[in-house]
């Protein structure tokens, strides 16, 4: 049985406001978090993606008004791509 390694995230308070509350400065606060807790920064990455995705949904499908995505000037973690 293969059984996933789960590190709790820190630093998901922004989670609980509203979309249009979110900011860009919450989710590279996010990233820190996530990179102190030694998570390799490609897994960060796609879970940036993931985040990305709710935004892009949030506004297309239930027409969630935002002045400027929080995803816009948002600094991804750097690796190797392969």
């Amino acid at each position: 049985m293969i059984r996933a390694r789960r590190i709790p995230r820190h630093g998901v308070e922004w989670l609980q406001r509203q979309i249009a509350a979110i900011t860009t400065k919450d989710i590279e606060k996010y990233i820190h978090d996530r990179v102190v807790q030694e998570i390799e920064p490609s897994t960060v990455d796609r879970e940036l993606d993931l985040i990305s995705q709710v935004i892009n949904w949030a506004t297309s499908v239930e027409k969630v008004h935002l002045h400027q995505s929080p995803m816009v000037g948002v600094r991804r973690p750097r690796y190797f791509h392969r």
